[in-house]
This record gives structure tokens, sequence and C-alpha cells, in this order.
């Protein structure tokens, strides 16, 4: 009982920590807009090797909390996307995101997850995958990302329940601002 006291005290402790050493921002110099942010971007996203549903185009729009001395920025995203297939328009997807951007430059580390409702199914989804912006605008994604498909009632031909796939999604956009 007391060891288990003592675990959330310390997990309280660090977690609180954290938090208040990002936020502490050190450049006064610079007006408030400047050094707390937001980025606007909007990119088409593909994933390479969906068998699921036959080539799933995602457009997406994304919303990154920038502060200027901070390591690890939060953001979020949300869109909207269709498959397409030989017989025409395939189910359509709603993806919901929210990933941490890792850097300080143009080159980011981005890991996330999110949930994505295709059709009657759902997809829970990761990402670990790299990020720049060419001409200071144009977005560019490379990410590794897994899925986890929770299908709506039984699937056919005995497979599991819950299929666990991986795949490579490459994006490219456009930021606005900065």
């Amino acid at each position: 009982m007391k060891f288990a006291f003592i675990k959330i005290l310390l997990f309280t402790f660090i977690v609180s920590a954290t938090g208040f050493s990002f936020a502490q921002v050190t450049a006064f110099d610079k007006p408030v807009k400047e050094r707390n942010r937001k980025e606007f971007s909007v990119y088409l996203d593909n994933r390479i090797f969906n068998k699921d549903y036959n080539s799933l185009i995602l457009i997406n729009v994304e919303i990154a909390l920038i502060k200027e001395n901070r390591l690890v920025n939060p953001a979020y995203s949300i869109g909207f996307g269709t498959g397409l297939s030989k017989y025409g328009l395939g189910p359509y997807a709603v993806p919901i995101e929210f990933k941490l951007l890792f850097g300080k430059s143009d080159y980011k580390i981005e890991a996330g997850m999110g949930i994505m409702p295709v059709g009657a199914d759902v997809m829970i989804t990761g990402r670990l995958g790299f990020r720049t912006y060419l001409f200071k605008h144009l977005l560019v994604r490379l990410a590794y990302t897994p899925y986890f498909m929770v299908p709506y009632g039984d699937r056919e031909y005995n497979e599991p329940y819950i299929d666990i796939k991986n795949d490579i999604s490459i994006g490219v956009g456009y930021r606005f601002g900065k």
C-alpha cells in the first residue's frame, strides 16, 4: 500500500517537474506571437502497402503548437479521405491524430497515435517518422505507420478479430505562416 502511494507521488512529481521545465521561456526580447506560434499545414497522405483498402488517400489539416525554446512540441491533425479502386470510390475515412514533433529546426522527428474510422471498421494508428520543410513552406513527410484494424463484426476467411499490420506513409503538403 505504501509502495503504491510512493509510486503515484513520484510519478506526479516527475510529470509536474517536466511540465514546468517546458513552460519556461527565456527569450523575453521577442513578442509573444513569435515565441508561441501556431503552424497550420495541409497535406496529402498516402499509405503505400495498405491492403485492406485500395489506395487510401487522405487530406489532413494539422495545427502544431510551437514554442521557440522547446525541443518537443505537440501537433494535432484531422482529415478526410477515401479509397480508390477499380470499382470507383471506396469507403470514407476520417483520421484524427495527436503527435509530438521533436526538434527545433525545419528537420523534425514525429511520433504519434490516432484513430481512423474507415467505413464500418476502425483503425488505431501509430506514427514514427521524419518531416522537413523545403523552401520554408513545402512539407515532406516519410513515416512508419503501424495500424491495428478493429473490424465491425466478424471477418471472413478465418482472419483474426484484430489485425495488426505495418505500413509506410508518404505525405506532401503546404505549411502556412512562418
